[in-house]
């Protein structure tokens, strides 16, 4: 793979408990870009806020931790699960359904196709626990996210609103 005009080695691996500091420091970098444009929504987020937030690393069958290292060190990371399908409700499933729940890459490696690894990592994963949809959210106007996932033959399927009552 190439980044900015060099060859870069990445390798993607299941995430340890030894990886917990440098999840929570991409995921604290990664919710600052978004709260940074979007600060009615987001709230900047602190390290030992984060560090708490991702203490319990999703281990076990049907979850998915991994982390992209970068000539051996951490510089993206995602999480995401496979469930049964949803019984009832609007939204048809052919089977169990995978959920991308955080993707993250630090700016300085960005765009240099780590969340495209990352994403092709999990799908792999997914078939193989027999997921036949992937599904993920993320903020309307985040144009590279939409660009990445379309990319990867995501689609549109449902529209997220918020109105906020407060003054």
């Amino acid at each position: 793979m190439h980044g900015y005009g060099r060859r870069v080695s990445v390798r993607i691996r299941s995430a340890t408990n030894d990886d917990l500091d440098a999840i929570a420091e991409l995921a604290r970098e990664s919710v600052g870009w978004h709260a940074d444009r979007w600060p009615d929504i987001k709230q900047p987020p602190d390290a030992a806020g984060m560090r708490a937030a991702y203490a319990d690393l999703p281990t076990g069958d049907g979850y998915y931790c991994a982390v992209a290292e970068q000539d051996g060190v951490p510089v993206g990371f995602l999480t995401g699960n496979v469930s049964p399908a949803p019984e009832g409700g609007i939204e048809r499933h052919h089977g169990p359904v995978g959920y991308v729940a955080d993707v993250a890459v630090t700016a300085a490696a960005r765009r240099s196709g780590i969340a495209t690894l990352l994403m092709n990592d999990f799908e792999r994963w997914a078939r193989s626990a027999g997921a036949a949809t992937i599904t993920l959210s993320m903020h309307a106007g985040n144009d590279a996210a939409s660009a990445l996932y379309r990319s990867l033959g995501f689609n549109d399927s449902w529209i997220r609103m918020r109105k906020d009552l407060s003054d």
